[in-house]
């Protein structure tokens, strides 16, 4: 007679191999573990959205945004010819200068050594263009016999102190600072996920798939925006739907403005170069408080630097959720360090200082900065298809207050 089914005996003791795997309870944990909260994913996303522009209604209304600086004018130049010791000088400036001088003006010379007999200071008496001509002012001790000058030197500083006009006089030429027009372009970031009709009702330990996949790719778009606010490069070209507009990130204004704001320490780096770098760069001008985003490269070095001199003072989470060490600048005005992932791959040794309220981002009309648009699939689409889309631009209102270190 036939079995009428097949079975598979066990004798003997009963291991846990021999439990089906259906009849298991799976110990799996809920949720989804990364591994960097959003905030220090992306810093520089949250420090400028704290003072984006669309909280005080300055959105761009146009992808190519503009603003414009005002410099105070120039009061330095320095001496391109020589002219020998005498009771007036005669020089050239450096070239396109000297539209700094007019008549009357009153200059010194902070390098000249001068005799008991003679000044640094003078009087501008003549200018054809960057020829400068100077009497001087003030009288040999207990005379009325007027000073005299020392040499002239190629390379001397001049130093414009101000006006001296006649009793009675004319009005003197007046002197204004040309404006800089500063421009930049908005830029379409798009980040979608898709997902079936199958997969989308799968029950999973880690939550809803739409979710997880909503919060995969805000923190993708968030990384994306922060490189493009760091790196990118302003400009446009006609794309295949239409015209594709970049903005330029904050490191390009720098670099493209090659001011006293980079610092390059590939030679090494002690406190007394950092304080100057800091004193007479990015923490010479704006706020109080800015940002440092550093490598690791340069985050040890300058904690080694301020090791038991009370540079840093405390070690805390900011109003962002960002977990930051407070480092005194020479000057008092506080520099919050944070050891950035993002200056990994061939930015080893950068770094960069961002005073907040002098960069802003500039969404575009009413669609915003970060948007989710969902359901933007085909009509015959089986299954969804949502997007985050950003639409700014970054608009840096002045230079001088950041900083860019690299090696």
């Amino acid at each position: 007679m036939a079995t009428p089914y097949a079975a598979t005996a066990i004798t003997g003791t009963l291991g846990v191999e021999d439990v089906l795997e259906g009849k298991q309870i799976r110990d799996v944990t809920k949720g989804l573990f990364m591994i960097v909260d959003d905030n220090h994913l992306a810093p520089f996303v949250a420090i400028t959205a704290k003072t984006h522009a669309m909280k005080k209604g300055k959105v761009a209304t146009n992808p190519k945004f503009e603003w414009t600086r005002k410099d105070i004018f120039p009061h330095w130049s320095e001496a391109a010819t020589a002219d020998s010791a005498g009771t007036t000088l005669s020089f050239d400036v450096a070239s396109g200068e000297g539209s700094f001088f007019k008549v009357g003006d009153v200059v010194e010379f902070p390098e000249m050594a001068p005799s008991a007999t003679q000044t640094r200071v003078g009087y501008v008496s003549s200018v054809s263009t960057d020829t400068i001509g100077l009497s001087p002012v003030g009288f040999q001790a207990g005379t009325t016999t007027a000073l005299s000058f020392p040499a002239v030197a190629v390379g001397m500083k001049i130093q414009i102190l101000g006006d001296a006009s006649d009793e009675y006089s004319t009005m003197p030429t007046a002197k204004v600072v040309q404006d800089t027009q500063e421009h930049n372009y908005v830029q379409f970031l798009r980040v979608p996920y898709i997902i079936g009709n199958i997969e989308l009702e799968i029950a999973q330990y880690t939550g809803p798939e739409r979710a997880e996949r909503r919060a995969e790719t805000l923190r993708e778009i968030k990384m994306e925006w922060e490189r493009v606010l760091i790196w990118g490069e302003r400009g446009y070209i006609a794309g295949t739907a239409g015209r594709k507009y970049f903005t330029r990130g904050l490191k390009s204004f720098l670099t493209l403005a090659a001011g006293d704001n980079l610092l390059d320490w590939s030679g090494g780096l002690t406190e007394s170069q950092l304080d100057e770098y800091l004193l007479e760069g990015p923490c010479k001008w704006g706020s109080q408080q800015k940002y440092w985003f550093m490598s690791t490269d340069l985050f040890l070095k300058v904690n080694e630097l301020a090791k038991g001199k009370e540079r840093i003072v405390s070690n805390k989470v900011n109003s962002l959720g960002l977990a930051i060490l407070e480092y005194l600048a020479p000057n008092g005005k506080r520099l919050y360090l944070h050891q950035h992932y993002m200056f990994e791959e061939g930015y080893e040794g950068a770094g960069l200082i961002v005073d907040p309220d002098y960069v802003k981002i500039r969404p575009y009309g009413s669609q915003g900065v970060i948007k989710l648009h969902e359901e933007i699939q085909a009509p015959d689409a089986a299954g969804i298809a949502d997007e985050w889309r950003i639409l700014a631009g970054l608009q840096v209102d002045r230079t001088e207050p950041h900083g860019w270190q690299y090696t």
